[in-house]
């Protein structure tokens, strides 16, 4: 797996690790999984849309070249639109 992990900081901390492995040449049967793990390294406040009791942890798992490649898609898209949201 290829991976790349980054930390982000403002009154809190947020850790982010990436993992993927693909391209694998296809769909979930070809083995390809995409990994984005969130971390709370000091602070930051996770909550459940379910309302269980928040963790420490949330974890998004794809299976596929596509599926990656939405996953990224869909992210920067959510960023973007966040940001815009918060600054209205």
């Amino acid at each position: 797996m290829k991976s790349d992990q980054k930390s982000f900081l403002d009154i809190c901390e947020l850790g982010v690790l990436v993992e993927t492995n693909v391209p694998q040449g296809g769909d979930a049967g070809h083995g390809g999984k995409t990994r984005i793990t969130l971390t709370d390294q000091d602070g930051f406040a996770f909550g459940d849309a379910h309302g269980t009791a928040p963790g420490t942890t949330v974890e998004l798992e794809v299976l596929g070249d596509a599926e990656a490649q939405l996953l990224a898609d869909a992210l920067t898209w959510a960023g973007e639109r966040l940001r815009a949201l918060i600054d209205e």
